[in-house]
């Protein structure tokens, strides 16, 4: 987040704002301190390390498979780390490894094609609307028994939902914009009674004294708002638009049932037969946050640049299947697929969803990487949900039981399903070190290296050999 990013934060909570403004900064690298040691509460990841090589031992190389919005794989913190497919040959337009993927140099994109890649997608809520929509708008429910009626009640769910998602995002917006003009109309007075545009902090000082109480309101006000990196009227203008970029992209795309852009691809999403589609244009339209976690897990540590990395000895393969919307079930399987078929030893989720029709497509994905002895680790979101009781996906709730073995507690934590950060008892850190906490957010993309990341992943899997057998479709 910007500074400039932080007026939003303005719309929602004055006071809020002004308490953020006052509050301490975190130490740049508090991720990989220690919670005794230095009396931050980190992961303790400098400590293990410096441990571990005090000790003589030697790690392995892993590979940790990113599975997000794609990865910036030129970053001067991550070029030197990043998986290169040793089967494949650059640029040659050929498939040269024989894995179904051509010039898969550092990983693949599930939403790439011919004409480019998908940026906005819908929610998963609204692709269910649609769907729904479509054989049960009209329908009288009395007409219906046994499994289409089932249906239908779920049709009545997904559309009450859906309609009060929209009406949020739309009085949301309305929300905002009034804020926005209670900002500008602040400015306008200040900026009036200084007779000025251009001003500084001592000019409004100068006009402090004696003002109306109207006056004094909105000069508190510009105030805070000055503190935030908006200096005047017309900065503030600059920055409306992205003021209401969230609720405007929730219309225009996520919550519009209208939009499809999955024409893109090339492919049909519903056809899970189809599991050689994409692109090798890793990065896709924005590689924010894929390149913020990758950099969290493995960039180069002690190189002066940057952050260090959770982890030594690491390549980031980077898969991506993660959109500004929801991800598709049949991306993230077939991401996951290729991840445990070209050597990941960890797979990395930082997403989720509310909703998965073809959850079964997953599951079996999920399965065929637990059998391969891949650690699966995936976010517990950002919304303070307990995921013992709401729906968060992809899960290890299967719909269909699954053989004993690798998602039982009873066996080490490498082997199975991590969550992290912790809400609910079954999210767990995935990291043998103290509970993570997630109080700070920011980024790691190209040339912007003052990163203060969420959370971590942990490197703790050996790596595995290229395989690529064939892979069945979920029963």
């Amino acid at each position: 987040m910007t500074i400039k990013h932080c007026l939003a934060i303005f719309l929602f909570g004055f006071s809020a704002l002004l308490l953020n403004a006052q509050g301490n900064k975190a130490p740049e690298n508090w991720f990989t301190l220690d919670p005794t040691k230095d009396q931050v509460n980190g992961t303790g990841s400098d400590e293990a390390l410096k441990m571990l090589k005090e000790k003589g031992k030697k790690g392995q190389t892993v590979i940790v498979a990113v599975l997000d919005s794609g990865v910036d794989y030129e970053h001067e913190d991550l070029k030197d780390i990043m998986w290169v497919n040793p089967g494949e040959i650059p640029d040659n337009g050929k498939d040269d490894d024989g894995n179904g993927y051509i010039d898969d140099i550092h990983g693949w994109n599930f939403l790439g094609g011919k004409k480019g890649s998908v940026h906005h997608e819908t929610l998963e809520l609204t692709r269910e609307y649609v769907r729904l929509s479509k054989r049960f708008k009209g329908t009288d429910p009395k007409n219906l028994h046994g499994p289409a009626a089932e249906e239908y009640k779920y049709y009545e769910e997904i559309k009450t939902a859906f309609e009060e998602q929209r009406a949020e995002a739309e009085s949301g917006k309305a929300r905002v914009e009034q804020q926005l003009a209670t900002i500008e109309e602040a400015y306008s007075a200040v900026e009036k009674a200084l007779g000025k545009t251009e001003y500084t902090d001592e000019d409004i000082a100068k006009i402090e004294e004696g003002a109306s109480a109207e006056l004094t309101q909105s000069i508190a006000m510009v105030k805070a708002v000055r503190a935030q990196g908006i200096a005047n009227s017309a900065e503030l203008q600059e920055q409306k638009a992205e003021a209401t970029k969230y609720f405007d992209g929730q219309l225009k795309y996520n919550l519009n049932p209208d939009y499809n852009p999955r024409d893109i691809v090339g492919d049909n999403p519903d056809d899970l037969s189809n599991r050689f589609y994409g692109s090798n244009e890793y990065e896709g339209p924005d590689a924010f946050h894929g390149t913020h976690v990758s950099g969290i897990i493995a960039a180069v540590r002690n190189n002066g640049k940057g952050i260090n990395g959770i982890a030594d000895n690491v390549r980031i393969m980077t898969v991506r299947c993660v959109p500004d919307g929801d991800e598709r079930d049949k991306d993230v399987a077939n991401a996951i697929y290729y991840a445990v078929d070209n050597g990941a030893s960890i797979i990395n989720m930082s997403f989720g969803k509310g909703y998965s029709p073809q959850k079964a497509y997953v599951d079996a994905a999920m399965k065929y990487a637990s059998d391969h002895d891949v650690l699966l680790v995936h976010a517990a979101g950002n919304d303070s949900e307990n995921n013992d009781t709401d729906a968060n996906f992809p899960n290890d709730n299967y719909k269909k039981p699954v053989k004993a073995g690798l998602f039982k507690k009873k066996r080490p934590y490498r082997h199975g399903w991590k969550s992290a950060p912790s809400t609910g008892n079954r999210a767990t850190s995935a990291l043998p070190a103290s509970p993570i906490t997630a109080k700070r957010m920011s980024t790691c993309s190209r040339r912007d290296h003052n990163s203060i990341p969420p959370f971590p992943t942990a490197n703790t899997a050996t790596p595995a050999a290229p395989r690529w057998p064939a892979r069945p479709l979920p029963a």
